[in-house]
């Protein structure tokens, strides 16, 4: 093997929150293990103390000597040719390790599906690779670049990189399923991107970085199972974004403390969704001051229902519904609701709008999070695009009343109103192909059963046919 090849040398600290710290507490005591790319032995150092037995593979020759007393077995492999199958043929495993390995295989899959026959009854698969959707790698595409490193996500001798939807993909190839989820997490300035400063990008760019669910993600890790095993496929811990999007973004501060992007928690939510539920973590205890970002883009969209929830979801605050309980506005314009529907309309006109809330003497718990109801910013294309159809429609639907066309200028009230008539007609139009395809369920259900009779009803006469002909003459 070359000489020259990296070393890599990891240490295991109990609730350090690296992926390999945390791949080892999911190892139980006294289990059998093998660890696929062993690197200088931490993982087998560490399951040492806890009377396990642990099986080794590695391709760095220079590790192996290193690693060699924490292990029963260790082999040199090249998993680019070899098979762990084949290495350990007479083996049974209750997990097997791939701590940070898969990334450095070109067919990864290949290993993995492998690794499946060594699984003993009941055994696990503990897997950690890089995220290459993270915020950092992104900014520095965003800037042009994709510098490998000596380590890191961008290893310079990674082949594959994955995000979460690939990871879960190749799993399922392999005959294996989830059965739970871990993450590393770190922040822009903790990586080797930290050079990436986000105020180099406009705001709105900035705050849609860091708005994906796995943004600030720097290693999956997944405990996987044979999919017979009779264990249910673990959730995701996050969401996963919307096709069509925008962000949502609430800051929270002490009240004599000025709002900061380092005290701001993110979600994303659907464009077209009439009727949809955000909750955003509020990272802060104690008397303070909230501001709310509706939305990153100008439209008019409706803020239904508010409330400040606790760890275990029980009501601390509770938004009355009244524009009143906002103390403070920039980017827009709020109206309320008409023909006693509860909530307000926002009028966005930036692509920062923002409310402040008034808590009055609320004190926030540990664990809180606000959770609005809202629908989308529909601009005013959309609503001339959803005239047009409309207007399409009415020789079919009956008349309908004209939206007009707006600009930034028109009265909020106006297009609050003429909001809710056309999302109406909307519900009108669904509940409508709602009944009709109904009908025509029925009607195909109707003609099946007629022409099973007709087809009964044509072997019977052919059974008689039969009968006649055979009958003898007499």
């Amino acid at each position: 093997m070359s000489a020259d090849l990296h070393v890599y040398h990891r240490k295991i600290v109990a609730g350090a929150g690296d992926s390999l710290a945390r791949i080892a507490e999911r190892i139980p005591a006294g289990v059998v293990v093998l660890d696929v790319g062993t690197g200088t032995g931490a993982l087998g150092e560490f399951l040492a103390g806890r009377q396990c037995t642990v099986d080794g593979a590695n391709y760095n020759e220079a590790e192996l000597e290193i690693a060699r007393p924490h292990y029963r077995a260790l082999v040199v492999a090249d998993l680019e040719r070899a098979l762990l199958s084949e290495l350990f043929p007479d083996k049974r495993y209750d997990v097997i390790v791939f701590g940070d390995v898969l990334e450095h295989l070109r067919n990864p899959a290949r290993t993995l599906a492998d690794a499946r026959a060594l699984l003993a009854p009941g055994g696990r698969v503990l897997i950690s690779v890089p995220n290459i959707a993270h915020v950092g790698v992104v900014a520095s595409l965003l800037a042009g670049e994709f510098t490998y490193t000596p380590e890191g996500i961008l290893d310079d001798t990674h082949v594959r990189f994955f995000t979460r939807a690939s990871l879960i993909a190749m799993i399922a190839s392999c005959g294996l399923k989830p059965a739970a989820w871990d993450a590393v997490t770190k922040p822009l300035s903790d990586t080797e991107f930290h050079d990436r400063h986000p105020d180099a990008f406009t705001p709105a760019l900035a705050k849609a970085l860091t708005a994906s669910p796995d943004a600030l993600v720097y290693q999956f890790i997944v405990e996987a199972v044979d999919e017979r095993e009779p264990v249910p496929v673990a959730a995701l811990p996050a969401r996963v974004a919307p096709e069509l999007a925008f962000i949502v973004q609430l800051y929270f501060a002490a009240p004599a403390e000025p709002f900061a992007e380092e005290r701001s928690s993110k979600t994303l939510a659907s464009i077209g969704k009439l009727r949809q539920r955000v909750s955003l973590p509020i990272g802060l205890e104690g008397p303070m001051k909230l501001r709310l970002d509706p939305a990153d883009r100008p439209g008019t969209m409706k803020l239904l229902r508010a409330r400040i929830v606790d760890a275990a979801g029980e009501s601390v605050w509770t938004w009355n519904g009244s524009p009143d309980a906002f103390d403070g506005r920039a980017g827009l314009v709020v109206v309320p609701n008409g023909f006693g529907k509860p909530g307000v309309t926002l009028g966005l006109l930036t692509e920062d709008p923002s409310l402040s809330i008034a808590l009055g003497e609320v004190v926030v718990p540990a664990g809180a999070r606000l959770e609005c109801e809202i629908d989308w910013p529909m601009s005013p294309d959309t609503l001339a695009l959803s005239q047009v159809f409309l207007e399409q429609l009415a020789p079919r639907t009956g008349s309908v009343a004209p939206l007009a066309t707006f600009g930034a200028e028109h009265d909020v009230r106006r297009i609050a109103e003429l909001l809710d008539a056309a999302r109406s007609r909307e519900l009108e139009l669904a509940e409508r192909v709602r009944r009709l395809e109904g009908d025509l369920a029925r009607e195909h259900e109707a003609r099946a059963a007629r022409e099973a009779e007709a087809r009964a009803s044509e072997a019977s006469h052919e059974t008689i046919f039969t009968r006649l002909l055979r009958k003898p003459r007499s």
